[in-house]
């Protein structure tokens, strides 16, 4: 995909410009239709992970990478040879010592079937042991055999130019001209025969294959027998060409793979046929160098001079290319590759002279408005507001270059610098919010005025003013904008709240905008509440019709209907209250519940029994990585993703193991995003902006368990001593220095902190560690080990790794010396206690018989006493047994009348006991005629289709669906009502003051929410269910005098009629039956029960519902 973009700001002065220059018929036809200025631009949504110096790399230039058997990663560089295991680097360096390396400069690496690394350095061969760490410097024996032979001359010796590794042989060449076999084990040299008069110098050790060891020299091959020693064969190409001097060959399938100066190189090894694939670079247009290529499934990544390409195998053509943008700190460290290494994760290592870079195998997060993308435009990229229109296109505000706008594909990129070409609007830097109405005209927020255009609409409109009562108001403050259900626009700012009606946007009704259609309800708002920094920073509206807004003095509710306000603050001595009074988001999830999010935490909304309000404080105690709340999305599955100033962090409130806290390392853009910069599109996609950009990813990707890396123990140290464990995990101490017991899990593709608790044999408490090393200052005795990681949800992973330590035996160490001297002790106490014993044995026989007889006296006394006080005894313990009972028989019936044993929901008894009280309560608001009581209404629903559904899955898995459709119900309602199981598979619902319109919006949004969740079946798996609703209200009629008629039974009568007859016509719908003006009490009364249908029919009886107008309704 390639990337065009275009800047509105000096379109038609580069238009104008270009026609001048091309004088041209076809030239001028092109510029008079193109949009504007443009700039192609590879698209590289890749992201690169950087490795430098200033992460603990040795030297920034790095020729090659290798993986060990452990795990480890090794870097050669030119100062010294590193090892990493994703946290802590360790090094090896050539300090002068017969057990260091040969050279600090190190140019290639190799990692044999053994446990030996080999080191090719400026000076020498050197291997490190992969177990032991232990350096052998090979190339110091090798050359001394050599000078005793006479091959080489004593003073200048000679320099092992390439080395290759095979079987238990090492084959070295020597200054480009002598090649030699060295065997691995006894190290015993043979030398291969080349001709005398043979004055070839070659370049590489290229492979061994079939019983032949192939040499490279520039452009021509040599074929050396194994059992010869000698050249069999040779082999030139047509084309002269340089071979790398990297250790870039491949043998694959009796195919050798080279890299050359200008691309690579194939060459058959049975039939000798080649062919080059040269690479040419896009961007100068000529061949390149290949240094190094790894091969994947479906082709091969080629290190170049000029970035990382990637070759398809099957098209033949180079389809990737990547290069170093000094403006994206996610793209190569440097063009100029020097080696890859596919590591056993996935992960493309990539050497380059300014340091690794790391190009992970998947890439959940993706970025939008990188610096690359807007450096054309010369503006900042602090995303604070992100919206998607009807035609799909992205519009994305920043905090102060104004307005960008990416197509339906993301291919064009466009910035906004004047949204009003017919006003002399100013630069409109800040954009506070984007949206769309039901009209599709879209509205722009910015500190320029408010502005919109319709579908169709080439450019934007501005209103600088409203005009409410004579006074004025510039549109310029409004730092929020939402549409209501009725598409009426409410705003906010620091003058007040307003509701704006917008008419058809034609250029008439434009110019009287705001004139009759504004209402402001500043006079509403709590005294001061607008005095704060900014006024009214953002606006929503729930399902219940309420508009919340907040700011920094706290949150309000306004009822649109009464014009009533409620006030919520920050209160110290008030756990329920907000955690702060400064708000910066407001999020209804897809139960209903209400989040809202501030500096100080996020805040969950309840309601009490009273229908009172009521907040629940989530953060840092939570595991969040800060209070700072920024905005607020919901994935499918449920989980809140949510964008802070240290990340974006993902909750679920329901589930235990909820918090995950992702930050830059892990892919985002930067680690700060902004308040309310939010968006989710249609395929579940969320969209976070920030500085820097805009993160993108699907939740569906961000796979949280299954990528936890197991630790295990990659390293033991006493002193400077290294010590090697068993397969059974146990380790014996050489001395009594303290322990150093390093632990890795190799995790190089999520980049997250390892946190470590440990736990001593002997003590039952965990110590945790925030570091990759376990120190432990003195070992004794054998001490068993236990360590544990802790997983990117916060639970720790179980059950973790064991190691048993053994100290060193010492005759006088304190645990053998200490026992010696304590058994000694225990003799000589023994001894003394046995004749003091003796002594007093005697004096005490005689004491004894006297008290024997004195005792016996008193027993028989003693045992009458306690019969008796046995028997009473047992007389109180009867009466107490058998209370007892009696009480908890009582508690149990009075509980089983209350509340369902499996829901947890009221009884059917407890409705039929309390329903007459609540009837009764609700009449004694309509006592006085002159006032107008409130309304008790009856919800009755059920769920489709239950009884195929405990057919189908089991009792258990259906009374598991019944269980969640009871909790959905309790967190959708009002905190007052009562909610019952009725019979089976229905449930009633009794809500006190509820109007006719909240009845339908209640039972919109419990069917909408039903439906719209997954239910977990005991088995493990999910389904959707639905459930259809039947309702009206008590009292039915109201009559002039006073007289409520139509009882109780007969209204839930007519609530279950409503509700099979919705699942009769529908399935997951609601239908709700009331009376109206021409209804007549006596009539309904003794009609209700068996002639519904004729009621409705005549008019007498008025219904609403979920099912189309259109569709007739066949009542049940």
């Amino acid at each position: 995909m390639r990337l065009r973009i275009t800047n509105h700001h000096f379109q038609q002065s580069i238009q104008t410009i270009k026609q001048l220059v091309l004088i041209f018929a076809f030239a001028l036809i092109f510029l008079s239709s193109s949009p504007g200025f443009s700039k192609n631009l590879p698209s590289q949504n890749v992201k690169f992970e950087r490795i430098t110096t200033a992460d603990g790399l040795s030297h920034s230039s790095v020729s090659d990478i290798i993986q060990d058997d452990l795990g480890f990663m090794w870097f050669a560089t030119q100062y010294g040879l590193n090892r990493f295991d994703g946290k802590k680097f360790d090094y090896f360096y050539d300090d002068g010592s017969n057990n260091s390396l040969s050279s600090n400069h190190i140019n290639r690496l190799y990692k044999d079937n053994s446990d030996l690394i080999w080191v090719h350095t400026a000076y020498g061969l050197d291997t490190v042991n992969q177990k032991t760490l232990r350096v052998d410097n090979w190339s110091y024996s090798i050359m001394e055999e050599l000078v005793k032979q006479g091959v080489v001359d004593n003073k200048t010796k000679g320099n092992i130019s390439d080395f290759l590794v095979q079987d238990h042989f090492v084959y070295l060449l020597i200054n480009f001209k002598l090649v030699i076999k060295v065997n691995i084990i006894n190290k015993s040299i043979a030398f291969i025969d080349f001709d005398e008069r043979n004055s070839k110098e070659f370049s590489n050790l290229l492979a061994v294959n079939n019983n032949y060891l192939i040499l490279g020299s520039y452009s021509c091959f040599s074929f050396v027998s194994l059992d010869s020693l000698s050249i069999e064969k040779e082999h030139c190409l047509e084309e002269k060409l340089f071979l790398s001097r990297s250790s870039g060959a491949l043998v694959k399938s009796n195919v050798l793979y080279l890299t050359t100066d200008e691309g690579y190189l194939t060459l058959d090894l049975n039939s000798l046929a080649s062919e080059l694939f040269k690479v040419k670079d896009s961007k100068s247009g000529k061949h390149i160098a290949v240094t190094k290529l790894e091969e994947i499934s479906h082709g091969y990544w080629l290190a170049t001079s000029l970035g990382l390409k990637f070759f398809d195998k099957s098209t033949r053509i180079i389809t990737q290319e990547y290069y170093h943008d000094s403006l994206d700190d996610f793209s190569i460290s440097n063009n100029d590759i020097l080696s890859l290494y596919l590591s056993r994760e996935g992960a493309l290592w990539i050497a380059t002279g300014f340091g690794i870079s790391v190009l992970k195998p998947k890439q959940s997060f993706s970025h939008l408005l990188r610096k690359n993308e807007i450096e054309i435009f010369k503006h900042s990229n602090l995303s604070t507001n992100i919206a998607e229109d009807s035609m799909g296109n992205l519009w994305i505000g920043t905090l102060s270059s104004g307005l960008y706008k990416y197509s339906h594909n993301r291919a064009v990129l466009e910035n906004f610098t004047k949204l009003d070409s017919k006003q002399d609007t100013t630069f409109p830097e800040f954009i506070s919010k984007i949206l769309e109405d039901n009209e599709k005209n879209l509205w722009i927020l910015s500190d320029s005025g408010l502005s919109f255009k319709t579908l169709l609409g080439s450019s934007f409109r501005t209103i600088n003013v409203l005009k409410v009562n004579d006074k004025r108001y510039s549109t310029s403050n409004f730092l929020d904008l939402i549409k209501d259900r009725y598409n009426n626009l409410w705003a906010g700012s620091s003058e007040g709240l307003f509701k704006l009606t917008p008419p058809l946007l034609d250029e008439a009704s434009r110019k009287s905008f705001g004139k009759n259609t504004v209402v402001n309800y500043e006079d509403q708002l709590p005294p001061n509440f607008l005095s704060g920094d900014y006024g009214i920073y953002v606006l929503f509206e729930d399902l219940q019709g309420y508009i919340w807004a907040g700011g920094s003095n706290g949150l309000i509710r306004l009822d649109p209907s009464s014009l009533l306000v409620d006030h919520y603050v920050h209160e110290e001595s008030n756990s329920s209250s907000l955690s702060g009074s400064d708000i910066n988001t407001i999020y209804e999830d897809s139960n209903g519940v209400l989040w809202i999010g501030t500096t100080k935490g996020l805040n969950r909304v309840y309601y009490d029994n009273n229908g009172k309000i009521r907040f629940k404080r989530i953060g840092v105690k939570d595991g969040f990585a800060t209070n700072y709340i920024s905005a607020i999305q919901e994935d499918s599955e449920g989980y809140l993703w949510i964008s802070t100033i240290k990340g974006i962090t993902r909750y679920h409130p329901g589930k235990s193991n909820k918090v995950v806290n992702y930050y830059r390392e892990q892919g985002l853009q930067d680690n700060e995003f902004f308040a309310k910069s939010s968006y989710k599109d249609k395929s579940g996609n969320l969209y976070f902006g920030g500085v820097n950009g805009i993160t993108v990813f699907n939740p569906k990707d961000m796979a949280v368990t299954s990528n936890v890396q197991p630790i295990s123990f990659s390293g033991i140290t006493q002193g400077r001593e290294k010590l090697l464990f068993d397969t059974a995990g146990e380790v014996k101490l050489i001395n009594n220095e303290p322990v150093r017991i390093r632990i890795s899990n190799f995790d190089y593709l999520n980049n997250r902190k390892l946190l470590l608790r440990y736990r001593l044999s002997g003590s039952s408490n965990w110590i945790t560690v925030e570091q990759a090393d376990i120190i432990l200052n003195r070992v004794d005795e054998k001490t068993s080990l236990k360590v544990q990681q802790l997983s990117p949800s916060g639970v720790w992973i179980e059950p973790g790794i064991d190691l048993i330590i053994k100290p060193k035996l010492s005759l006088l160490s304190y645990h053998i010396l200490w026992p010696i001297i304590l058994g000694l002790m225990l003799v000589g106490l023994v001894v003394w206690m046995y004749w003091l014993y003796s002594s007093l044995n005697r004096q005490g026989n005689e004491k004894n018989l006297l008290l024997k007889r004195e005792k016996a006296k008193q027993s028989l006394l003693m045992e009458e006493k306690l019969s008796l006080l046995h028997q009473v005894e047992d007389l109180h313990y009867s009466l107490s047994e058998q209370r007892y009972q009696v009480d908890k028989m009582e508690s149990e019936i009075t509980q089983s009348k209350v509340k369902d044993e499996l829901t947890g929901l009221f009884s059917r008894g407890y409705i039929l006991k309390n329903i007459q009280s609540e009837i009764s309560n609700i009449d004694l608001t309509w006592a006085d005629n002159n006032e107008k009581g409130i309304y008790l209404g009856f919800f009755c629903l059920e769920v489709d289709n239950f009884n195929s559904l405990r057919e189908q899955y089991g009792h258990i898995a259906a009374n598991q669906v019944l269980v969640q459709v009871a909790e959905s119900i309790i967190n959708i309602c009002y905190g007052s009502d009562i909610i019952a199981r009725w019979q089976g598979a229905s449930m009633l619902i009794l809500s006190r003051g509820i109007s006719k319109r909240e009845q339908m919006v209640l039972a919109e949004r419990i069917r909408n929410i039903i439906a719209s969740r997954k239910f977990d079946l005991a088995n493990g798996t999910t389904i959707d269910i639905t459930i259809s609703l039947g309702f009206g209200r008590y009292p039915f009629v109201k009559t002039k005098n006073n007289e409520q008629g139509i009882n109780w039974s007969k209204l839930i009568f007519l609530a279950e009629t409503a509700l099979a007859s919705a699942q009769k016509n529908s399935l997951n719908a609601w239908i709700g039956i009331y009376s109206n003006q021409f209804t007549d009490l006596d009539a309904v009364d003794n009609d209700l029960l068996n002639k519904l249908p004729e009621l409705i029919n005549s008019g007498q009886l008025d219904y609403v519902s979920s099912i189309p107008k259109s569709i007739k309704v066949e009542w049940n």
